[in-house]
């Protein structure tokens, strides 16, 4: 699964925290740092297990809990447009 922004959405990150800003409504999303690194690592990896990996040397969680979150985190920025997977 390849996750890339949608067009006209930028991606801009601050000292830990993140913003989505959707240019056509001028509506923003904020991510905390924990949801960043998530956003992050899906956008420069198309593979969810190595997502996975990597963010367990950083954070202490289940596995599969963290598995859940990523899953539900790309479902709801895919339905608020700020996401799709590439080709989409």
């Amino acid at each position: 699964m390849i996750i890339q922004l949608n067009e006209n959405v930028l991606f801009e990150k601050t000292d830990t925290d993140s913003y989505f800003i959707d240019l056509n409504s001028g509506k923003y999303v904020y991510n905390n740092a924990s949801s960043t690194a998530i956003i992050e690592q899906l956008l420069e990896s198309s593979d969810i297990e190595e997502v996975i990996d990597d963010l367990l040397k950083i954070y202490i969680v289940d596995r599969d809990e963290l598995k859940q979150d990523i899953l539900e985190m790309i479902e709801e920025l895919q339905r608020i447009s700020l996401i799709c997977e590439s080709g989409e």
